[in-house]
């Protein structure tokens, strides 16, 4: 059966209790403001039975940069049982695909589909578990006449294929309007009329109000409900709504209701499935999607070119520095400029990411696809990496080009160091990205935040006011700094005096050479190497540790729950 659910303006009515079904709101109870239990064939709605029951957003929500084939590919990894064989599940993504002809667009990215064949994947992929009920959100919506009939017949051939589709709709065309087997109506919380669209105009005419216009059937009844004339004016009189509201006779429609139900509470097979997949799959599954959309954001020719340019000019900027006490400040300055480079560029990206894929994990949560914990390990496992190669290209390009300590002890030890500190940032980012709501607000708390971390970093500023003193001992930069110098200027490496500014040792008399470890005293750096890392290990723990608790239990009170 193909349904159609024509809602006007809802109010909050009075508060109530009870048990609620499926049934009992199409049959014109518990429609305003009620509260009580959720019931399918007379037996609580459960998180596991949901899984059964296919929802369709108004929004087309999806990871952008997969492919339509990828998608539902995923999807059917995630939601279809593990007893399925690999080939059988594959065969069932081909048959939803065909079935909802976008195989002409599979190997398309999502972001370059056409809206009604982004609005077919997002029924493709509530499609693949094979649920009875369907339910869609206004599934028409920015679609033009022509997509969203078509769209309205595949829906058609779903119901004939015997699911039960739901729908919302708004402004329907006068073919889509007579498309649906049922149409219910509501009005201010009450509903005005249950039956087929076919009898919903005589029913109109016999509570007096009579189509004469060339009038779109729907609009007529938009308008009739919402309390505006023909013309678009306020009616001064009694609102045309409140006659159909008082002319509904909601008992005889309760009655018809309630005979349903009895047949159907005589079938008790109502299904409460268990989770399909195991979490290692989920986790297997979920940590390959990353991989893939993270890959297709940050391995683009434009990033590429970017970071090799900007690698190449930094390199340039700070090309074969000298080894002596005179090349000290710059070699200094180099290492906290790529120390803050690589923090701040990858902490602002992150931040941002997550807000983007936040209704993408409220509604696949919502429909039982994965534990949460499944999906941010997997989230942290697939992008690091990802997010690590830009960094280290640059590393490599800039570190040799700058003459940096050539040792491979030192070599890799800044750079194990700097993709350490990008790590910690991107941690940092992602904490910010699930904790504020509003990107903006997470902006500019980032933005303030972050810097003054980076100024009380041990490089701009060498005396902190005493106040603000134990800003640096939360400052990442610090220590990543710190121990990225150990690297440089390691003991053991002589550098010539110069004129003595920077190591006080220099202005003695017959010395003439300094040891890295005296120039680390006079750079004040504090901690071991050791030391250091730890502190950055610590603090990428203690922000994946936070990000996940917060995601976990901090509610915003938005999407589905």
């Amino acid at each position: 059966m193909c349904v159609l659910w024509l809602a006007a303006i809802v109010s909050q009515g009075p508060s109530g209790s009870g048990k609620t079904t499926l049934l009992n709101v199409l049959g014109g109870r518990a429609m305003a403001g009620v509260t009580g239990e959720l019931h399918m064939n007379g037996v609580p709605i459960t998180k596991r039975m949901k899984r059964i029951v296919a929802y369709v957003l108004q929004e087309d929500i999806f990871l952008v940069h997969l492919t339509v084939r990828e998608q539902l590919t995923f999807t059917a990894q995630l939601r279809l049982p593990e007893t399925i064989p690999k080939e059988e599940r594959l065969a069932q993504v081909d048959h939803v695909m065909k079935r909802l002809n976008i195989t002409k667009c599979a190997d398309t990215p999502i972001m370059l589909v056409s809206g009604g064949e982004k609005k077919r994947v997002n029924i493709g992929t509530e499609l693949l578990t094979n649920p009875s009920v369907i339910l869609l959100d206004e599934p028409t919506s920015g679609l033009d006449s022509t997509t969203a009939a078509a769209l309205v017949a595949t829906l058609r051939d779903l119901a004939a294929a015997g699911k039960t589709v739901i729908t919302s709709i708004h402004q329907p065309s006068s073919n889509v309007f007579y498309s649906f087997d049922r149409l219910f109506v509501l009005a201010d919380g009450h509903m005005v009329y249950s039956g087929t669209p076919d009898n919903c105009l005589p029913y109109l005419e016999s509570l007096g109000f009579v189509l004469t216009l060339d009038y779109n059937p729907a609009e007529f009844l938009m308008d009739l409900v919402t309390g505006y004339d023909l013309h678009g004016e306020k009616l001064q009189e009694t609102p045309p709504r409140q006659t159909m509201i008082e002319a509904f006779d909601a008992e005889a429609n309760l009655r018809e209701v309630e005979a349903v139900e009895a047949t159907m509470a005589k079938d008790t097979g109502v299904l409460d499935p268990a989770r399909p997949t195991s979490y290692w799959t989920q986790l297997k599954v979920l940590t390959q999607r990353c991989s893939k959309d993270a890959g297709a954001q940050l391995f683009t020719a434009l990033n590429l070119i970017q970071g090799v340019g900007f690698a190449v000019v930094c390199g340039l900027c700070w090309f074969q520095m000298d080894n002596d006490e005179s090349g000290v400040r710059d070699r200094s300055s180099f290492v906290y400029f790529l120390t803050t480079y690589f923090m701040m560029n990858t902490c602002m990206p992150a931040m941002l990411a997550f807000p983007q894929e936040r209704q993408i994990l409220l509604k696949e949560r919502a429909s039982g696809s994965y534990q949460l914990s499944a999906y941010f390990l997997a989230k942290s496992i697939s992008e690091s990496p990802v997010r690590l190669v830009p960094p280290l290209i640059y590393i490599i390009i800039t570190y040799w080009m700058a003459g940096l300590n050539p040792t491979a002890e030192s070599f890799f030890g800044f750079a194990g160091t700097m993709l350490l500190g990008t790590l910690v940032g991107e941690a940092i980012g992602v904490l910010l990205g699930i904790v504020m709501m509003d990107v903006r607000n997470g902006m500019i708390f980032n933005t303030v935040v972050m810097h003054l971390l980076m100024i009380v970093g041990g490089f701009f500023v060498e005396n902190v006011q005493s106040w603000l003193d134990w800003a640096k001992y939360i400052s990442v930069f610090k220590y990543a700094y710190h121990a990225a110098l150990w690297f440089e200027f390691a003991p053991g490496r002589e550098f010539d005096c110069a004129n003595g500014q920077i190591v006080a040792k220099c202005s003695n008399a017959g010395v003439i050479r300094v040891d890295g470890e005296d120039i680390l005293d006079a750079l004040d750096v504090q901690g071991s190497i050791g030391f250091n890392i730890g502190m950055l290990v610590l603090f990428l723990v203690v922000a994946r540790v936070a990000g996940y608790l917060c995601l976990r239990f901090l509610k915003h009170n938005q999407g589905r729950q």
